[in-house]
């Protein structure tokens, strides 16, 4: 993978990234398949936006513990009257709402029988509620990161051509493990056998 790329290509695959998304949003029942699996390609394979979204793949158990939690109840609350319930941290929320879309694509996942059980609810009206639900506001959350990425080329790479991949790294943590009989002042260790390790966790 490179360690840098063209600004003007962070651009169009940015500006792909909304395309695609808006056909997503405003696909009906007989399209929307085929324009999730186009977006989705865009997010998994492009060489600027798969940096980004696979940052969102890494921690399957925040999926895990709220479909055990929801029961898939939490996408049926539009017909049913239960309330959908989503985390309140963001990168937790974006996790959840990736991992969904990238299920939902593979076909793992069919929410949309769990929409289709009540007669008052149309397969376009599914399309729409899954959209309003789960697309619409995981696009938003992402777009918000592309914007940061934005602000910060134009801020402090205003003059470079090429990005260092480090600037799309807008959902990475750090940790630092400290090893050894060792005593710590500010960022150093001092000791025999002093290790300090940085691991990033996505």
């Amino acid at each position: 993978m490179p360690e840098k790329f063209d600004r003007k290509r962070v651009e169009l695959s940015f500006r792909r990234f909304s395309d695609f998304a808006d056909d997503v949003l405003s696909s009906e029942y007989s399209t929307f398949d085929a324009y999730l699996n186009i977006f989705v390609n865009h997010c998994e394979n492009d060489e600027i936006m798969s940096i980004i979204c696979n940052q969102l793949k890494h921690d399957s158990t925040i999926l895990d513990d709220w479909e055990s939690r929801n029961n898939l109840a939490g996408i049926i609350h539009r017909v049913s009257g239960i309330k959908l319930t989503l985390p309140t941290d963001e990168k937790q929320r974006d996790i959840l709402l990736y991992q969904i879309c990238l299920k939902v694509n593979k076909g793992e996942t069919d929410i949309f029988s769990v929409y289709f059980d009540f007669n008052s609810c149309s397969p376009d009206e599914a399309v729409h509620n899954f959209n309003t639900d789960f697309v619409k506001p995981m696009v938003r959350s992402i777009g918000y990161k592309l914007e940061e990425i934005e602000y910060d080329i134009e801020t402090d790479l205003k003059d470079e051509r090429y990005i260092p991949i480090t600037v799309f790294y807008v959902y990475q943590d750090y940790s630092t493990n400290i090893t050894g009989d060792v005593n710590t002042k500010g960022d150093a260790a001092i000791g025999e056998g002093a290790n300090i390790e940085k691991k990033s966790i996505i």
